[in-house]
């Protein structure tokens, strides 16, 4: 694990995943010793495993939820406009940005740590308009209450704090929606409904540009997709914004089957380093939010 949590935990810069998985796959199939009759290797059980794993997939959508937080998300739930809010909007627009995530592991072969880094930048915009991350979800600061339940209920409270506490049910509360389309509905205001499998949190601070999550500890399916969520503090005179979105999604080395542990020194060095490192996929992405800021 790096000490500087910017960085990925493993470096997939150069690396060609679908031909280390290829290349164990074929050790594979030699170890088992059954030829063909053509001389060449059959296809062993083992090496099917390592062909499975080109099939994962950990990525952003393609398309981000935004939504812009005014006064009116304050009094239309009867309530009053945080004067934090009220002073800073006089300078900055704020932006509730949610980022879909689409997590496909090998089947009954969870991921079992998630990395993902979000970085926001104005062109051609000096360093004190470049725009912000004012509030983030997941947020180490619920980890208590994530403890107690994997579902909470979050909203924005009177100083534009983010304020988290587990439902009475235990699931929706009435008037609540999803983090998924609490910006789409225009709930920012909350209370809405926030899941994230139960996990170790740990980020970078709030107030800069990039973002970084690091999601350990868990098994993460399609269906427990972490809800990445950035409240976006933008200047006003900015009308252009790109963001960069960059996941890698791991496996424990220790999980996997006893023959690929096994079998994990006859590998060559890149290969068995790739197996140690948790079989990691990565994937980036580029977004133009400015569409959504307006003119």
């Amino acid at each position: 694990m790096p000490e500087n949590i910017l960085d990925f935990s493993f470096n997939m810069e150069g690396l060609d995943r679908n031909k280390l998985l290829g290349e164990a796959a074929h050790t594979l199939d030699n170890l088992k010793g059954h030829l063909g009759s053509g001389k060449a290797p059959v296809k062993s059980n083992e090496g099917d495993v390592a062909r499975d794993f080109i099939n994962d997939e950990a990525s952003f959508a393609q398309t981000l939820v935004v939504y812009e937080i005014t006064d009116k998300d304050f009094l239309a739930k009867n309530r009053q406009v945080p004067v934090p809010f009220s002073q800073l909007t006089q300078q900055y627009r704020f932006f509730w940005v949610y980022f879909p995530t689409v997590l496909f592991p090998r089947h009954d072969w969870a991921f079992n740590m998630i990395e993902m880094k979000i970085a926001m930048k104005a062109p051609e915009k000096p360093p004190h308009l470049q725009p912000k991350a004012f509030h983030i979800l997941p947020n180490s600061q619920f980890q208590p209450l994530l403890e107690v339940n994997t579902r909470l209920e979050v909203r924005l409270d009177e100083n534009f704090e983010l304020k988290a506490q587990v439902p009475e049910s235990g699931l929706h509360v009435s008037g609540a929606v999803d983090a998924k389309v609490a910006a789409a509905g225009g709930f920012v205001a909350g209370p809405f409904s926030y899941h994230i499998k139960k996990a170790k949190i740990q980020h970078t601070a709030t107030g800069a540009e990039t973002v970084f999550w690091r999601l350990d500890g868990a098994e993460f399916f399609q269906e427990d997709s972490p809800e990445i969520i950035i409240i976006a503090q933008i200047p006003k005179d900015v009308k252009n914004v790109k963001i960069d979105g960059s996941m890698q999604a791991y496996r424990y080395f220790s999980f996997l089957g006893g023959d690929l542990q096994s079998n994990v020194k006859h590998f060559t060095e890149a290969v068995k380093n790739f197996f140690t490192g948790g079989l990691p996929i990565g994937s980036k992405i580029s977004w133009d939010v400015s569409p959504y800021l307006g003119s």
